[in-house]
């Protein structure tokens, strides 16, 4: 029998310049997708952000990766607006409440618009 392995990953904290260009390119992914939804690249957004290509792709293996760390706080709101329409009395104004509330979030984000509706696809 082999004993068996144990490997442990340690991440050690980000430099300042690294934690700074990881925030700016989280920035511009905002920005970018909001307005251009996923056609936008990974050079379009680290353009956007001042930096280069290669920054972005030291910091999130493709433009999905970056979308999953900034949309969590999408779905947080989301979730935060369907916890407030349990909340409400009346069962139709908390759904028409909702209801308006995703698209609004919609109509001022491209992505987030194609998240919802299934048009995301998937980069391996």
């Amino acid at each position: 029998m082999t004993p068996e392995v144990v490997v442990s990953e340690r991440t050690r904290p980000l430099r300042k310049d690294a934690a700074r260009n990881r925030e700016l390119l989280i920035a511009a992914a905002r920005e970018v997708f909001a307005s251009r939804g996923f056609e936008a690249s990974m050079d379009d957004i680290a353009h956007h952000a001042g930096l280069g290509v290669g920054t972005a792709y030291r910091h999130f293996a493709n433009k999905y990766d970056l979308a999953n760390a900034i949309f969590d706080k999408a779905v947080e709101a989301f979730v935060d607006s369907a916890e407030e329409a349990m909340a409400t009395p009346d069962p139709w104004q908390a759904l028409v409440d909702v209801i308006e509330q995703t698209l609004e979030a919609q109509t001022d984000n491209r992505a987030i618009r194609e998240i919802l509706l299934g048009l995301r696809k998937n980069e391996s």
